[in-house]
């Protein structure tokens, strides 16, 4: 009986701490980084940059693989499906806020995937074709007003930070202005350029070296402050539109039951590498603000952005295009 109860006590004990040793170990192979957007555009030079400084802290290598589209719903449709054991870990985008609002989705934002930490902010600087006879956002709003429905603003596609951005303008200026969607923010902003549509919300990343070479008219940014690389344009919120406030946030997230410890050694790595010079250089030359915080601070920023963007796009009546 005394061998029999002292085995007992041996498979409690095991039970007991197999977990937490299992997370301990992790991990153990290679890690697969989900970033919901195409080859080339910031984000995935964001992904790219960060992915060997995942590597370098997990000591294991970390595999970007893009999955774009949809305003990033199939990227995180694909983590969704994936087990919940940190070896997949994914780029959410702040579209998926307000996605449920747009697309059929196979997963719910907000119960299906965990926070990790909060990578980025990004602003969006709304710009227009020179040829439109605007040069402020007083003069642009004025000209709308004149012109109710009348000019077009394009974006990569409806639930894009573009669009969100441009459906805020128009609640908080009291215009109206049609929307254009296109597939990705690219062939979006060549048409502003050519003059085919006129305005634009847009990334800094792709559009300051237009704005620096005259093809396009900056007049201002979505963002609480200027712009480091444009010092001269003005926020939107300081040139006569009080409250319009339009940030894009990109973090990490992981399936849901993915084990705590697993999530804080994620949240070290990425606190590890995002606090880097270099990645910190690169970023800022993007446009990037670094964020970083905890699991529970970007759990938190998720739930205010659902609250905050759903009556934006109800208000748009957008659908997926």
């Amino acid at each position: 009986m005394k061998s029999v109860l002292s085995l007992f006590a041996a498979v409690i004990l095991t039970l007991g701490v197999a977990p937490p040793a299992a997370a301990q170990s992790y991990p153990h192979k290679l890690v697969r980084f989900i970033v919901s957007v195409f080859p080339g555009s910031p984000i995935d030079v964001l992904a790219r940059l960060l992915g060997p400084k995942l590597s370098e802290s997990l000591g294991q290598p970390v595999l970007v693989e893009n999955r774009g589209g949809a305003g990033g719903t199939i990227g995180m449709a694909q983590l969704a499906k994936m087990p919940p054991d940190g070896y997949t870990i994914g780029m959410m985008p702040m579209p998926v806020t307000v996605a449920h609002s747009i697309y059929p989705l196979q997963y719910d934002t907000l119960r299906d995937f965990v926070p990790v930490v909060q990578l980025v902010w990004q602003y969006n600087i709304l710009v227009v074709n020179p040829s439109l006879p605007v040069n402020s956002v007083a003069e642009l709003v004025a000209l709308l007003k004149a012109n109710p429905g009348k000019y077009l603003y394009a974006s990569g596609g409806n639930g894009t930070p573009a669009h969100l951005s441009g459906e805020f303008f128009k609640i908080f200026a009291e215009i109206n202005m049609a929307h254009v969607p296109y597939k990705t923010l690219t062939p979006a902003l060549l048409d502003v350029i050519a003059g085919r549509v006129p305005i634009i919300f847009a990334a800094s990343a792709p559009t300051i070296p237009h704005i620096t070479s005259g093809k396009l008219r900056a007049l201002g940014v979505t963002g609480a402050k200027r712009e480091a690389a444009l010092p001269d344009v003005p926020t939107i919120a300081e040139s006569g539109v009080p409250g319009m406030e339009s940030a894009v946030w990109f973090g990490i997230a992981v399936p849901v039951g993915t084990p705590k410890e697993i999530i804080a050694r994620l949240n070290a790595a990425a606190a590890q590498g995002i606090t880097s010079p270099e990645f910190i250089k690169r970023m800022n030359e993007q446009g990037f603000d670094i964020v970083g915080g905890t699991p529970e601070q970007m759990a938190e920023m998720i739930k205010v952005e659902v609250q905050r963007w759903a009556p934006v796009v109800k208000a748009s009546g957008a659908k997926a295009n």
